[in-house]
């Protein structure tokens, strides 16, 4: 009994310290992708290359979430072992926060690739889309939103950025 509270608390621990950010849409809501790309105001030219980023960014974050996952799922492995190696443990969690830095780099790597196809009055609209986006997300990091907020301000699983209710109604 006493190992099995010591798996969920640990596992927890792991999953409490994940990020939840850049969904399928890396926009997040209310204006998803086709909206911004009307908003920007995009000619075609840029609309291909927004969209050519677009791509390689989501590519990239499914190969991002794949490894994390994965690792998970080691972590979990080495949780459950008879005797569980402190060291084999610490590493893992390490090589999942590796990846998630990666995929934070990844998100400004796109900002600002996106950036650079604009023109400045569109590049004003995109600064403010990511304000606007980083006031709707709650107490959300500006490139990482890892408190676990979810998508209607409300909080995720557990309270993630440890409030415990203090700075929110829930």
């Amino acid at each position: 009994m006493k190992k099995i509270f010591v798996l969920l608390v640990l596992t927890s621990a792991v999953v409490i310290a994940q990020p939840r950010w850049m969904d399928d849409d890396d926009f997040g809501p209310p204006m998803g992708h086709q909206r911004m790309i009307e908003r920007l105001d995009l000619s075609e030219e840029q609309e291909n290359q927004f969209e050519k980023i677009h791509s390689e960014i989501q590519k990239k974050n499914i190969e991002f979430r794949a490894k994390v996952q994965t690792m998970r799922i080691t972590l979990r492995d080495l949780f459950e072992e008879e005797k569980p190696d402190q060291g084999k443990i610490e590493s893992v969690i390490s090589d999942i926060s590796k990846v998630q830095n990666e995929m934070k780099l990844n998100a400004i790597s796109h900002w600002f690739k996106v950036h650079t196809i604009l023109k400045p009055e569109q590049q004003e609209l995109w600064k403010e889309h990511r304000e606007m986006m980083k006031g709707r997300m709650g107490h959300r990091q500006e490139f990482g939103h890892g408190n676990g907020m979810g998508r209607e301000g409300k909080h995720g699983r557990g309270m993630k950025h440890g409030c415990r209710g203090e700075c929110c109604d829930r």
